[in-house]
């Protein structure tokens, strides 16, 4: 299991910009990047959707007062984008994984991010947090922690549930939201399959080539609610 591109978006665009990728499929083209860079209990830097409270618009509309945010960081299936035709980040996720189904997750199981060693036997070059453009805008305190998690190696985020596929979808491909949709022999939605949501736990870099570690509940296994 591991992860194949990782993608933000400053604005509220749909589509994510990717920041690393492995070139395993004749769409990806590989982005020399450190990836992205993961804050405990925020999300991702500079992304729009980061925040202790719910960033997403559509969920802002709905709440007269501010939310838990227990979709900082998005993660979608590579072995999905692709029986749909679709790159990765195409969709709005930040994380695309290889060999995990995330379907399968319950909620609350830990999905840890590991360096793997080069073909040598070394250990990749850890990215430095040298560089990485913070914001003139976050307060002091976030600023320490953003520095503090640059230097973090096993990034670990906690699953919160299932995305719940919205019109925006159809922005990238018409018709592309009813892929989403995983309907029984009546055209009954069963669930969606258009990624799974999370908050950060701890922070650290997540970047193309990582190995994902799951880590499962104690007591009996939690089905994930929609998000």
């Amino acid at each position: 299991m591991s992860v194949v591109c990782t993608a933000l978006s400053p604005t509220h665009v749909f589509s994510e910009t990717p920041t690393s990728t492995l070139s395993t499929s004749s769409f990806r083209t590989a982005v020399p990047s450190p990836g992205i860079l993961l804050i405990t209990h925020y999300g991702v830097l500079n992304d729009c959707h980061a925040g202790p409270t719910m960033q997403h618009v559509a969920k802002i509309r709905k709440n007269a007062s501010p939310v838990p945010n227990i979709r900082q960081v998005h993660l979608q299936s590579e072995e999905i984008l692709e029986e749909l035709g679709i790159d990765p980040a195409a969709v709005g996720e930040n994380i695309t994984t290889s060999g995990l189904n995330l379907y399968e997750l319950g909620e609350d199981y830990l999905v840890r991010f590991e360096e793997v060693d080069e073909p040598d036997g070394s250990r990749r070059r850890k990215p430095s947090f040298d560089g990485v453009e913070i914001g003139s805008d976050l307060a002091e305190e976030m600023k320490e922690l953003v520095a503090a998690d640059a230097k973090r190696q096993g990034a670990v985020v906690r699953v919160t549930g299932l995305r719940n596929p919205c019109f925006q979808i159809d922005k990238c491909r018409p018709g592309l939201k009813e892929k989403f949709f995983i309907r029984d022999e009546n055209r009954k939605i069963i669930g969606p399959k258009a990624g799974v949501m999370s908050v950060v736990e701890r922070g650290g870099w997540v970047r193309a080539g990582m190995k994902i570690v799951v880590e499962k509940t104690d007591g009996e296994k939690k089905e994930l609610p929609v998000v």
